[in-house]
Parts: C-alpha cells; structure tokens; sequence
C-alpha cells in the first residue's frame, strides 16, 4: 500500500514548513519553497475555516466573561488565549491530514 506522508512535497519529498498553511486551499497552486514546482492539496480544508474558529473562540468566551465579571481586561484576556488555542489545533489539524499532489497539468 502506497501511502503518502502529509504536508510534504509531491516532487522532491521534502517536509515542507509550518507557515505554508496559510496558503492551503482546495485547487490552489503554489510552489514548493525547496524545489520551485508547482504542486496543489488532495482535497483539504481551508485555513479560513482557522480564521472563522479562531474569531468566534474569541468572541464568544469574551462576552460571556464580561457579562459576567464587568472587567474588560480579563474579558479580553480569555477571549485572547481561547482565539489562539483554537487557531493552533485548527493549524496542526491542517499540517497533519494534508497531503499534496502534482498539479493536472504537470505532465
């Protein structure tokens, strides 16, 4: 059985870094930072599902903190690290249940 390791280059095998994350989404293309070929994800999840995740974490911890304690700062604190806790498990969700491909048009 062939199985292809995650997030890594289709072309010259390299594990690529972390930060590419940003640019996965389903039919884009972009080149490997190693190699310079063009290579698309195998049917993924957006990073902006990260963005909507990340922003609600935030938003909702945060009111419910300031409704209920009347204190902005530690509203905005809680709001802060649920925002970022869900940012990071969202990244490596994507950076471990990615795998790339050659583009259709790479012969």
């Amino acid at each position: 059985m062939d199985t292809k390791e995650t997030f890594t280059c289709p072309h010259c095998g390299q594990k690529l870094p972390f930060r590419i994350i940003m640019k996965v989404k389903n039919d884009f293309e972009f080149e490997c930072p190693y190699c310079g070929l063009s290579m698309v994800p195998k049917k993924t999840k957006s990073f902006t599902w990260g963005y909507i995740i990340g922003f609600l974490s935030f938003a909702v911890p945060q009111q419910i903190v300031l409704y209920l304690h009347r204190d902005i700062l530690l509203a905005f604190l809680i709001g802060f690290l649920h925002s970022l806790t869900a940012f990071g498990l969202v990244s490596v969700y994507i950076y471990c249940n990615t795998t790339f491909i050659k583009p259709s048009s790479y012969p």
